[in-house]
């Protein structure tokens, strides 16, 4: 029978390793075992009966070292030992500060390797206000030791998650070994409530020590597979680990021998190495053994806590200040720069306005000598109108008597024709005219009639050829344009369309106007011989041309009229018959609300 919970890990785990290792003639491998008692636990006689195996399985090759907390946790820190069994929360510990790892999981008769250790906080029968964990509170508590895992930690870790300190208990004991001091505590009524391992008061019900039914278990937690009752959640059993300082070879074999150790009578072998991150988390909750450092708030507890977060928002600062004087500096200097460049620029661009300004002024002065003899010939229309009326005046006068009708024909016919050559003179004039950009709100219908009636003037041979197609929605499209820029840049492409069509029998120039959504789209359409892909690819480029008398200047500037009005300008062949067709779009303004 078992009458605590350390010997019955000690007599166990002891069994069971030297039933492993008792075949082997190697070096004796040094354990510590967890075992406060020493040679005076154990049930019905343990020391002798651990003896009694150690004869039996070759005692010199194992040697059980037994120790308390604080020395199993030198023997590692003196490597005086090579394996460890010991609870599952100093193995955590041991685990971080040592790097100790685990190679087998006790397994017990009662539970699984994975859940087979808690505690069981044990109250008199006869105390009705005591019912549950939640009514410890105001009441005095005994429990092993503040190191004790199933002793006391686990049961902590449940108050904790009640919203329960220490420090809501009237009193909190911890009695130390053997475990039988707190139960017996309990019963004289020294002590409200008592902490123990798990199974322990079914142990003592079963060997006498205890009457049934005088003790029972707050909050008793059921359906986990464990059959005894307990208060807590259930952790991971003793596992056996090995140093770090132990060789793997060493490690593998104690492993192998552990693994395929058959099961005692009493039900104790040995598992594979479980998952203890659940007693890892019970520690970073309470924040113990390695989590320790978490409930430190004193300006050297949280250096210690976030050294290296403090480290390096330390060296993001020494960087961010090296980095911002040079950075400073870049500034200062790239300001400089920056200055210097921008009035470059401006400069630049002043220039840059003024050349355009220039090869459009060169251009529009261009257009005009290409067609100054169709202007002369148009101006000698007007001129001869004028003589011939003249004349006719100087008769009318020599006659008696004087007719006052005939003479105020022939006046307003004069007028008339002088009138018709000023508006010439004048339109070409203002064409010629060297001048800054000006742009206006304009309705598209007159400004692409004038412009097309201009021409007209001009080109009087070619005004049957002309023709404008503008619909009464592109018509009353309002334009925020230059409306010379514009009217030069028609002037260019209805030039062009005659140059293209002179060989024609039949020359034909139609001007296509349609508003599509927020644009107006303007094609101009020849049916003369087209062009190449090639010239096609070249033809808005600077000094392109095809003309032996062109300066390649007219398109060029017409593409950059348009796209400076925010539209665009393209060249494609007349899918349906010869010719060229050029369009280009311009954005129409909204009417004012």
């Amino acid at each position: 029978m078992r009458h605590s919970l350390f010997p019955r890990f000690s007599v166990f785990a002891s069994v069971l390793l030297l039933t492993a290792l008792g075949c082997q003639a190697a070096a004796p491998l040094r354990i510590g075992l967890l075992d406060p008692l020493g040679e005076r636990s154990g049930l019905g006689g343990s020391a002798a009966a651990i003896r009694n195996l150690l004869r039996h399985s070759n005692g010199s090759e194992l040697r059980i070292i037994s120790h308390d907390i604080a020395g199993l946790r030198q023997a590692v820190a003196d490597r005086t030992v090579d394996f460890v069994i010991t609870n599952s929360g100093q193995y955590i510990t041991l685990e971080h500060e040592f790097g100790i790892s685990r190679i087998a999981t006790l397994a017990a008769p009662r539970g699984t390797p994975d859940r087979a250790i808690g505690s069981a906080v044990l109250v008199r029968a006869s105390r009705q206000d005591l019912q549950a964990l939640s009514d410890l509170p105001g009441h005095s508590l005994m429990a092993v030791s503040p190191d004790a895992f199933g002793g006391w930690q686990t049961a902590w870790r449940e108050l904790h998650a009640l919203g329960i300190s220490p420090d809501d208990l009237s009193a909190l004991r911890f009695a130390g070994f053997p475990l039988q001091g707190i139960v017996d505590a309990v019963r004289r009524g020294d002590i409200d409530a008592g902490v123990v391992q798990t199974c322990l008061l079914e142990d003592l019900i079963a060997a006498g020590r205890v009457p049934a039914g005088e003790l029972r278990v707050l909050s008793p937690h059921h359906g986990d597979g464990m059959s005894c009752r307990h208060s807590t959640r259930l952790y991971p059993d003793w596992p056996v680990a090995a140093l770090r300082s132990t060789p793997p070879e060493t490690a593998r074999r104690l492993a192998i021998q552990l693994l395929s150790t058959p099961t005692t009578v009493d039900g104790y072998g040995w598992s594979i190495a479980t998952d203890y991150g659940p007693v890892s988390a019970l520690m970073q909750e309470l924040e113990i053994g390695p989590y320790l450092y978490l409930r430190e708030t004193s300006p050297r507890g949280l250096a210690l806590r976030y050294w290296p977060v403090l480290l390096g928002l330390a060296l993001l600062l020494l960087l961010w200040g090296l980095h911002s004087l040079r950075v400073e500096r870049q500034v200062q200097r790239r300001t400089a720069e920056l200055r210097q460049a921008i009035v470059e620029r401006e400069q630049a661009e002043q220039d840059a306005q003024a050349q355009r300004e220039q090869l459009q002024h060169a251009a529009r002065l261009s257009a005009l000598g290409e067609m100054s003899t169709t202007l002369v010939h148009e101006l000698a229309q007007p001129l001869a109108a004028i003589r011939n009326y003249a004349h006719g005046l100087l008769r009318r006068l020599d006659r008696t008597p004087l007719d006052p009708a005939a003479l105020a024909e022939a006046g307003h016919g004069v007028v008339e024709q002088v009138e018709r050559t000023e508006a010439i003179i004048d339109r070409v004039r203002h064409l010629a005219r060297k001048r800054p950009t000006d742009r206006e709100r304009r309705q598209a219908g007159p400004l692409l009639a004038g412009a097309v009636e201009l021409f007209r003037c001009v080109q009087p041979s070619a005004a049957a050829a002309l023709q404008l197609d503008i619909d009464a929605d592109a018509a009353s499209r309002m334009l925020n344009v230059d409306p010379l820029q514009i009217e030069q840049v028609m002037l260019n492409l209805l030039q062009n369309a005659v140059e293209a069509t002179r060989r024609s029998a039949e020359p034909a120039i139609r001007i296509h106007v349609r508003a599509e959504a927020d644009w107006l789209s303007i094609a101009v359409r020849d049916n003369g011989p087209g062009a190449s892909e090639a010239t096609l690819t070249r033809l808005f480029e600077p000094f392109y041309t095809t003309r032996e008398q062109g300066l390649g200047l007219g398109l060029s500037i017409c593409h950059s009229i348009i796209e400076r009005h925010g539209g665009r300008v393209q060249a494609q062949l007349a899918a349906n018959g010869p010719g060229l067709i050029i369009t280009f779009t311009l954005p129409c303004t909204p009417d004012p609300a």
